[in-house]
């Protein structure tokens, strides 16, 4: 029987600053955006790269790939989910008398 590893545990990560627009006032909403959207594909990208070392044989810990890949659909469903709530939005907003 192997020995089970130990659970590393990251340090809570302090939320990053909101961005702001250049009068220093309110959050600069694209920029937003596009963190989410960089952090999704460094999720993607991790879950790749980790995707080739089991299939080179470099990665012998499969949690390690199952846990990524699982981070990075999670990641995408929702990035999904919200771009399709923001199109029914827009849509809704379109059709709106003035």
């Amino acid at each position: 029987m192997t020995a089970i590893p130990p659970v590393r545990t990251a340090p809570l990560a302090q939320p990053p600053s909101a961005p702001t627009t250049a009068g220093g006032g309110t959050p600069a909403l694209g920029q937003g955006f596009n963190n989410a959207i960089e952090s999704v594909s460094s999720s993607l990208r991790e879950a790749d790269q980790l995707t080739q070392q089991v299939a080179t044989g470099q990665l012998e810990d499969l949690s390690q790939l199952t846990t990524a890949t699982a981070k990075a659909q999670l990641a995408m469903e929702l990035t999904v989910a919200f771009r399709d709530r923001a199109v029914q939005s827009f849509q809704q907003i379109m059709q709106m008398q003035v």
